[in-house]
């Protein structure tokens, strides 16, 4: 029998993976990284109790305020 699944567990996995993925800048990296955030968007609605990390909202609101100028990440995201 698998262990129950934490979603903020995997929440805080995306948020590094992608995280990394950006700081690197590597526009062939951006599609996974739009995926990555796809994911992010759908473990936020499983998240009842943050403990403590930004929410999902606050956290993209900071990746755009730091990552803003990669367009072609955000052409992806935004679709």
């Amino acid at each position: 029998m698998k262990p129950p699944v934490d979603p903020l567990s995997h929440h805080d996995l995306y948020r590094g993976l992608l995280d990394i993925l950006l700081d690197k800048g590597q526009p062939r990296s951006y599609g996974r990284g739009a995926r990555h955030l796809d994911s992010l968007e759908r473990l936020s609605a499983a998240i009842s109790d943050w403990r403590g990390f930004p929410i999902h909202e606050e956290y993209v609101a900071g990746v755009r305020e730091k990552h803003g100028r990669k367009w072609s990440f955000w052409k992806r995201v935004d679709g």
